[in-house]
């Protein structure tokens, strides 16, 4: 988890004024997790770092494909193994949606 942490931390920071100067709105994050605990610990985490920040949670994948079509995500968290989908396959579909090509994704 430490490597993933400091990704996310440097992620964050560098971008997060980025997206302010460019688009005049706060990072957000979506996070697809199915267990609480896990995400407590995420949104906690991220919140610290960025209080600002906006964090979004499911633990679906379907609900996550359909945030992502409703809003602009600049950073996804996806757990590897959820309940109704792998974690693989939902990033093949979060990156056959054009604006999420390069978007940063992370497996934790």
């Amino acid at each position: 988890m430490p490597i993933i942490a400091m990704y996310i931390e440097n992620h964050v920071r560098w971008n997060e004024k980025l997206i302010m100067r460019k688009w005049g709105r706060q990072m957000h994050v979506l996070i697809i997790e199915d267990d609480q605990y896990v995400q407590q610990f995420l949104q906690t985490a991220l919140i610290r770092l960025q209080p600002s920040i906006q964090i979004d949670i499911t633990e679906s994948a379907m609900e996550a494909l359909a945030i992502a079509k409703s809003k602009k995500i600049d950073f996804f968290i996806v757990d590897i193994q959820l309940v109704d989908f792998k974690g693989t396959d939902l990033v093949k579909q979060i990156r056959l949606l054009q604006e999420y090509r390069f978007t940063p994704i992370v497996f934790e």
